[in-house]
């Protein structure tokens, strides 16, 4: 028997640009670029209970949480 391999003919190099923030009736996007979000995403790994403590204060709640992150392995919430 012989191998063989099968060739991708799609090379994708476009890059769409999302709308503006505006043309959607909303006042700014919550990521405005790739690196802002490889810097949330890396402080969201780094320090998880600041990251979401902040992105939680940013709705309302009727009760405000005590604890940001409850971990007993293998269950987390």
């Amino acid at each position: 028997m012989s191998q063989q391999n099968i060739e991708s003919t799609l090379h994708e190099n476009r890059v769409f640009e999302p709308v503006s923030a505006e043309a959607v009736g909303a006042p700014r996007w919550l990521v405005s670029s790739m690196s802002e979000y490889a810097s949330m995403h890396k402080r969201s790994i780094e320090d998880p209970e600041g990251f979401f403590g902040e992105l939680g204060d940013g709705f309302h709640w009727f009760k405000k949480w005590d604890r940001v992150l409850e971990w007993n392995a293998p269950d987390a919430k």
